[in-house]
């Protein structure tokens, strides 16, 4: 991740890289989730860590040689998402695909 983006706020992120005019809403389908492996930012197991008061390990599954990332979101039980308003970047940005 540029050291630009640290200490960035989701919402200030989501406007410099979404292009101006395009207008999107998350409709809770949970598509983010069953199409795609979340992958998770530092910043993202932090919020979810602190948020749900859950060890790493009951919401992530480790991934090696993806820097930055060092986990992925583990899938949920079912067809809604379980961490809904502490969800990770990647979800917040969906139908979207950002990159670094």
């Amino acid at each position: 991740m540029h050291l630009a983006w640290r200490g960035a706020s989701v919402a200030s992120i989501l406007r410099a890289k979404i292009p101006e005019g395009v207008k999107f809403s998350c409709v809770r389908c949970a598509r983010c989730c069953r199409e795609r492996k979340i992958l998770l930012l530092p910043e993202d197991v932090e919020r979810l860590a602190h948020a749900t008061g859950l060890s790493v390990e009951d919401f992530a599954v480790p991934v090696e040689d993806l820097e930055p990332y060092k986990y992925r979101l583990r899938k949920s039980d079912g067809d809604k998402c379980s961490v809904y308003p502490y969800r990770p970047l990647a979800c917040r940005f969906y139908p979207f695909i950002y990159s670094m």
